[in-house]
């Protein structure tokens, strides 16, 4: 699981190098290219291009009671294609299969936090809409050593229809809070539809590492 963790990390990092500047977020029916256009430009991301980029507190979340955020997401169905160690800037970043949309929402209750949300609305580059949605359950919302604010949950769904990026997407999702939005990435590795992550064994774990360097999948997300 080495390989999926340094790719959430190098992710959440590229945060610092922004992207483009702009704003806003996609809803449902919005084209490939706007999803894009909407990824690279959210606040979150852009933040880099100031060097402003500042973690939010999780003492700072949990006294707000909790939040929405929505935004944007793209997803690699094969991690191989995404070669994060030639990226260096969120423009970097290689055509995806699916761009979509993200809405998530956090609640807190002293010093514990929960995260629900949901990942859906996904198109592929060649107009292709998805029916499904990939759902976040068991989330969480901790805090580090130095009070920043950062999410875990578990992801699972099925997308369908014509084109690329059909199938079930299983796995687990990670991110950090800035005082713009959250960004995060959800990883997963190649699974049966009747096998779950809770079930998988060491030996299971080991077999399918063999597979992670092209077959588990990747989403990126950022939402304000």
């Amino acid at each position: 699981m080495i390989r999926t963790f340094f790719i959430s990390t190098s992710i959440l990092a590229l945060a610092a190098c922004g992207g483009s500047s702009g704003g806003g977020s996609a809803g449902g029916g919005s084209t490939f290219d706007d999803v894009l256009n909407d990824f690279e430009t959210n606040p979150v991301l852009t933040a880099g291009l100031n060097d402003s980029v500042e973690y939010a507190q999780f003492s700072t979340l949990s006294a707000a009671g909790g939040a929405s955020y929505e935004g944007d997401a793209i997803v690699y169905s094969e991690i191989g294609t995404l070669n994060i160690d030639e990226v260096d800037d969120i423009s970097d970043l290689p055509t995806p299969t699916l761009a979509g949309s993200v809405a998530l929402q956090t609640s807190f209750s002293g010093d514990e936090g929960t995260l629900t949300g949901s990942f859906g609305d996904f198109v592929d580059s060649n107009g292709n809409s998805k029916t499904g949605t990939i759902t976040l359950s068991e989330g969480e919302v901790t805090e580090d050593f130095e009070g920043d604010a950062f999410m875990a949950a578990s992801i699972d769904g099925t997308l369908s229809g014509s084109g690329a990026g059909n199938g079930r997407y299983q796995g687990l999702v990670f991110g950090s809070f800035t005082t713009e939005g959250v960004i995060g990435v959800g990883v997963g590795l190649p699974i049966t539809s009747t096998t779950d992550i809770d079930d998988l064994t060491e030996d299971d774990i080991e077999e399918l590492e063999d597979f992670a360097e092209s077959d588990a999948f990747a989403i990126i997300f950022a939402a304000d």
